[in-house]
């Protein structure tokens, strides 16, 4: 659900497209007893809606993580790839050319260290491939803590 009003600004920068959109995904991941490394990933598809103001569907989405991580004494390492395939948008009810579509393919490195009870991260975003998605390289910061369900 947007957060906000799309503003038909060409001088402002939107944090939303003006639509609601519709999201589900399934994420899985496991760690060996054996050695210490995990993987874990997660697909989904992203629904999108229209947006009034605009009269623009961006296209629906799919889109995927996989990550192969492990640790080396009390640092955490991982390196994870994302990847996003986008439909053709439609504009004033015309479906545009495949051309542009939004395409994206990055990694994900990122590092960890137990900082009190938890564990602080640094993650990088290093664009790889796309196309018809402004993004480029990118830093996070996090403060993580682990739970799960073990079922094996």
């Amino acid at each position: 659900m947007p957060a906000s009003t799309f503003p038909v600004d060409a001088t402002v920068l939107p944090l939303t497209e003006g639509q609601s959109d519709f999201k589900v995904s399934l994420e899985a991941g496991t760690a060996f007893d054996f050695l210490p490394i995990y993987v874990a990933g997660w697909v989904g598809y992203r629904r999108r809606g229209l947006s009034d103001v605009r009269e623009c569907n961006p296209g629906e989405e799919a889109f995927g993580h996989l990550a192969v991580g492990g640790s080396v004494g009390e640092l955490t390492l991982e390196l994870g790839a994302d990847g996003l395939i986008g439909q053709a948008p439609t504009v004033s009810g015309l479906t545009l050319s495949d051309d542009e579509a939004r395409r994206l393919l990055q990694i994900v490195p990122t590092v960890g260290y137990p900082v009190g009870p938890r564990k602080i991260e640094v993650s990088g975003q290093i664009p790889l491939a796309g196309r018809n998605l402004p993004t480029g390289v990118g830093i996070g910061v996090s403060y993580r803590t682990t739970w799960g369900l073990r079922l094996f």
